[in-house]
């Protein structure tokens, strides 16, 4: 079967970003190992109704309900595989997943299915938010800097303390940060809404222990924003 990018050029430019933004991860050893995790809400890149594509899968139960995905699509890195690889392989290491007319079950539609990250449901909460906005973030980015996760046990995790020596280094980059950062304890039985929560609220989250999940348009602003954090974490080691 020939690959969806085929003859969809918007489609493949926004997959080439998701690459560099991988790229970017691995180089600066933001997601060592088989950490990390990037999707890309890519419905509107189809020019045919997306209930019209040809499913290559099953039908699956996400296991919730998200009214605002239906007929969503969704370009999501697989479980367990290393920023490298994905760089190598993509369209190995990652699929297009379509949430079907209820909002619970999703299938594939390209290019092979795949096992999805285990942090799906986030992703998917987040844009099931986003879409309630105007001009909403297409792309989150989780990724697990050392440097951020070091400089916040230093400081407790308190935010405040963060932002106020953000401010005190340079407070012309405050933008960055505009809405704040959120800190998130893992494993909660309200950890996914939480995350979700705090990225539909523009804030970037930060968990103990499992990384900092970011937004963007595309996922290279989500990928910046994550280097902005970390850019001043070094500064407080």
């Amino acid at each position: 079967m020939a690959s969806i990018l085929y003859k969809n050029d918007m489609l493949a430019r926004r997959l080439a970003m998701s690459v560099d933004s991988a790229r970017s991860l691995s180089v600066n050893h933001w997601a060592e190992g088989r950490t990390g995790s990037i999707s890309l809400n890519v419905s509107n890149l189809f020019t045919e109704e997306i209930s019209e594509y040809r499913s290559i899968s099953a039908e699956y139960n996400i296991g919730q309900t998200f009214e605002n995905m239906k007929n969503n699509m969704v370009f999501i890195t697989a479980n367990h595989i290393s920023m490298a690889e994905f760089v190598r392989t993509p369209m190995d290491c990652g699929s297009i997943v379509r949430i079907l007319e209820g909002g619970d079950r999703y299938d594939f539609i390209a290019d092979k299915p795949v096992k999805i990250t285990s942090e799906f449901i986030i992703h998917l909460s987040a844009y099931n938010k986003f879409n309630k906005q105007q001009n909403p973030p297409s792309s989150v980015v989780h990724a697990y800097p050392m440097k951020i996760e070091f400089a916040m046990r230093k400081l407790n995790f308190e935010v405040d303390k963060f932002m106020e020596i953000v401010r005190d280094i340079s407070p012309d980059q405050m933008w960055t940060f505009k809405k704040g950062l959120s800190v998130v304890e893992y494993g909660t039985d309200t950890y996914a809404d939480d995350v979700s929560t705090a990225l539909a609220e523009r804030k970037l989250v930060i968990v103990p222990r499992h990384g900092i999940f970011s937004f963007g348009l595309d996922p290279i602003a989500a990928v910046d924003k994550i280097a902005a954090v970390n850019y001043f974490a070094s500064f407080m080691l």
